[in-house]
């Protein structure tokens, strides 16, 4: 059996799968569904950027690896007391079995209050 440190990642992320709804024009939509699912693997920081030149935007990014992802771009997630929104498209390297992960960029919704 092949281990990696992805198959029992310590960090939990709640995935709000996205799914299908009907806008207020009638157009079919993608939105964050109701019900969290429960994905391991590792989150790691990317960068926290402050825009002095607009006033108080602050704009933190932090990078999930895990061994599956079960949304695409449209998802919500939930971790760290926080909200976040997936960055792009999920990538997904096919290498060995032991290699074999997705990655996720995430950025949060709101900055972190202290």
């Amino acid at each position: 059996m092949l281990v990696s440190l992805l198959d029992d990642g310590r960090d939990v992320v709640n995935v709000y799968v996205e799914v299908e709804d009907t806008d207020g024009d009638g157009n079919v939509v993608l939105v964050p569904g109701p019900t969290p699912l429960e994905v391991h693997g590792r989150v790691q920081p990317v960068r926290a950027d402050e825009s002095v030149a607009e006033g108080q935007d602050t704009v933190t990014v932090y990078r999930f690896k895990g061994r599956t992802w079960p949304s695409g771009a449209f998802a919500r997630i939930s971790w760290g007391g926080r909200d976040w929104d997936v960055v792009g498209e999920p990538l997904v390297s096919n290498g060995s079995a032991a290699t074999r992960h997705v990655t996720v960029l995430l950025k949060a919704r709101d900055p972190l209050e202290v």
